[in-house]
C-alpha cells in the first residue's frame, strides 16, 4: 500500500515538474543560438493568454516590433550622448566624426554619414533585422528588415513555401484552401485560379458591383435621409459585400441588406467569429499541427462546414445534370474539375484536377477574401474620412468632377484611371489598418540568413509584422497620422517600395 501511495505522489509531483522542465528547455532554443529574444512565459511563450488577452494578437506583434525598435534606438541614443560628451571634452571641431573615430577606431565612418554606420551595426546586433519569439514552445522568427522580407517572400521563396496556418484535409476539408495550403499544391491551385482574376473577368463583374451599389445607395437613402435613422456602417457593409460576393461566386441573390438573418449571412459570420476558444484552437493548431490533426481538431465548426459543402455540392450537381452554365467563380472551378487534359505533375488525388473537397475549399477562400476583408477596409476608410472632413471634401469634389466628365456614369475605366485621389485615400486606410496585419511562413529547409551567422532551422515559423512596418517612422513620417498624400505619384516615386510586386502576389 505504501509503495502505491509513494508511486502516486511521485507521479503527481513529477508530472508538473517534467512539463515545467520541457517548457524551460524549449524556451532556451534562441538563447542557444545566441540571438536576441524577449523573455517568454510558460506556457504561451511570447503570446498573451488567448482566453484572457487584453489586445488583439496582431496588436501584440506590432507592440513587440515597436519595443524591439526602441531597444535599438535607446542604445543608439546612449552612444550619441557618449559622442557628444567626448567631443565636448576634446573640443572637436565640426561634428562627432573625430570623436567616433577615437571611440571606434576600426569602424569606418562616412564623411556625411558620421555615426550612422555604427548605429546600423549596433542595430543589427540588437535585433534590427530580426527578433526571435515563441508561440507556446514553437520557435518563431520575426522579420524586421525589408531586405529580409524580400528574401522570404521573393528571392529565397523556395525556403519558405509553406504558409503556416493549421489545415486538416480529412477532418476539416474546408481548411485546405489556397490561403492556408503551401508548397507544390498551393502553386498548382493558385495557377489554376488565376484566370478568375484577369482584368477581363474583373471588368465583366464590374456592372454587378455598380448594380449592387445602387441597392446600397437606396438603402442609405431610406434609412439615413428619409427616416433619419443612424446606420451601423460595419454591419451594413458586411451585408452589402455578402450579397455582392455570393452573386459573384454562385449567382445567388442573398438579399441580406433587407434580411439581416439570411441563412448565408448567419453561417458566413461564424467562419470569422469563434470567440476565445477558437483563438486558442488556432494558435494550438499553428504550434502543434501534427498533434492537432491526430486529435481531429477543426477550425471551422462542423455545421458551418456542412452548410457550405452541401450548398456547393447541390449547385455543382444541378448545373451538371441540367447542363446549366453560369458566369461566376464556381463555374470556373467546375470547368477545372471536368478538364482532364492537364500536365502530369499537377496535384491529383482521385484523377481529377480538383476533388470536390478542394473545390469547396476554394469557394470558401473566395468568400473569405471578398467578404470580411472588403467590408473592413471600406469601414476604416469611411472612419478616417469622418475624422478628416477636409480630405472627405476633396474626395467628394473629385468624384463629382469625374462623374460630370463622364455623363454621371461609373465605368470600369473611370474607377481604374480617373479616381486617383480616391485610390490614395483607400491605400492610406489600408496602411493604417491592413487587412492582414501579420504574414506567416514556415521554413521548409535550413536557411542561412545573409550577412549573418544565424541559421533558421527547418520548421521555424516566420512572422512578417505588416502593421508594425506600416507604422514605422523609419519608412513613413508621422506614421500614426492619416495622410493620403503618402500615396501620390510623386511620393511613391521618392519612396523605396516596401515590397516588390512578387511579394504582394504571394501574400
Amino acid at each position: 500500500m505504501d509503495f502505491y501511495l509513494c508511486f502516486f505522489i511521485t507521479n503527481l509531483l513529477g508530472l508538473p515538474l517534467a512539463i515545467y522542465a520541457f517548457f524551460k528547455w524549449k524556451h532556451q532554443y534562441w538563447k542557444r543560438k545566441n540571438v536576441p529574444t524577449f523573455e517568454p512565459s510558460i506556457p504561451f511563450g511570447n503570446l498573451e493568454n488567448p482566453l484572457a488577452r487584453t489586445i488583439a494578437m496582431d496588436e501584440r506583434y506590432t507592440d513587440m516590433y515597436v519595443e524591439a525598435k526602441k531597444k535599438v534606438a535607446s542604445r543608439c541614443l546612449i552612444l550619441f550622448i557618449v559622442y557628444a560628451v567626448l567631443a565636448s571634452c576634446l573640443r572637436v571641431k565640426g561634428s562627432f566624426q573625430e570623436a567616433a573615430l577615437i571611440i571606434f577606431p576600426s569602424t569606418p565612418i562616412k564623411k556625411h554619414g558620421r555615426w550612422n554606420e555604427k548605429m546600423a551595426e549596433m542595430g543589427q546586433e540588437e535585433g534590427w533585422k530580426h527578433l526571435e519569439l515563441y508561440m507556446f514552445t514553437r520557435p518563431t522568427y520575426m522579420v524586421m528588415d525589408l531586405d529580409m522580407v524580400r528574401n522570404v517572400m521573393s528571392r529565397d521563396f523556395q525556403y519558405f513555401e509553406e504558409r503556416g496556418p493549421y489545415i486538416n484535409e480529412k477532418g476539416d476539408p474546408m481548411s485546405a484552401n489556397v490561403f492556408f495550403i503551401g508548397g507544390h499544391k498551393w502553386k498548382n491551385i493558385r495557377t489554376k485560379l488565376t484566370p478568375a482574376f484577369t482584368p477581363v473577368k474583373l471588368k465583366n463583374n464590374f456592372q454587378m458591383m455598380v448594380d449592387y451599389g445602387k441597392v446600397l445607395e437606396k438603402y442609405f437613402e431610406e434609412k439615413a435621409v428619409q427616416n433619419r435613422q443612424p446606420i451601423e456602417i460595419k454591419d451594413t457593409l458586411d451585408r452589402y459585400f455578402m450579397d455582392l460576393i455570393l452573386c459573384s461566386e454562385f449567382s445567388i441573390n442573398c438579399h441580406s441588406l433587407d434580411n439581416p438573418s439570411a441563412e448565408f449571412r448567419t453561417h458566413g459570420k461564424q467562419v470569422f467569429n469563434g470567440g476565445k476558444f477558437k483563438n486558442l484552437r488556432f494558435l494550438f493548431g499553428f504550434t502543434y499541427p501534427n498533434f492537432c490533426r491526430a486529435l481531429g481538431m477543426r477550425l471551422i465548426p462542423k455545421h458551418v462546414n456542412d452548410f457550405f459543402v452541401n450548398t456547393i455540392t447541390e449547385i455543382v450537381k444541378y448545373r451538371q445534370e441540367k447542363n446549366v452554365r453560369g458566369k461566376d467563380f464556381i463555374q470556373l472551378l467546375i470547368d477545372l474539375r471536368n478538364n482532364k487534359a492537364v500536365p502530369k505533375d499537377w496535384h491529383r488525388e482521385d484523377g481529377e484536377i480538383l476533388t470536390m473537397g478542394e473545390l469547396s475549399a476554394q469557394c470558401l477562400a473566395y468568400f473569405m477574401a471578398g467578404y470580411e476583408t472588403s467590408s473592413s477596409a471600406l469601414t476604416f476608410t469611411l472612419f478616417e474620412l469622418a475624422r478628416n472632413p477636409d480630405i472627405q471634401k476633396r474626395v467628394r469634389k473629385e468624384l463629382e468632377t469625374v462623374l460630370a466628365a463622364h455623363n454621371h456614369e461609373i465605368t470600369y475605366e473611370v474607377v481604374l484611371t480617373d479616381l486617383k485621389y480616391a485610390k490614395q485615400v483607400i491605400d492610406e486606410a489600408l496602411r493604417l489598418y491592413p487587412v492582414s496585419s501579420v504574414l506567416t511562413r514556415v521554413c521548409v529547409k535550413d536557411y542561412r540568413v545573409p550577412e549573418s551567422d544565424l541559421t533558421i532551422d527547418k520548421g521555424t515559423v516566420i512572422l512578417i509584422p505588416v502593421k508594425g512596418i506600416h507604422k514605422d517612422g523609419q519608412y513613413y513620417e508621422k506614421p500614426d497620422e492619416y495622410d493620403p498624400e503618402r500615396f501620390s505619384d510623386v511620393a511613391k516615386q521618392a519612396r523605396k517600395p516596401l515590397c516588390p510586386p512578387s511579394v504582394r502576389r504571394r501574400a
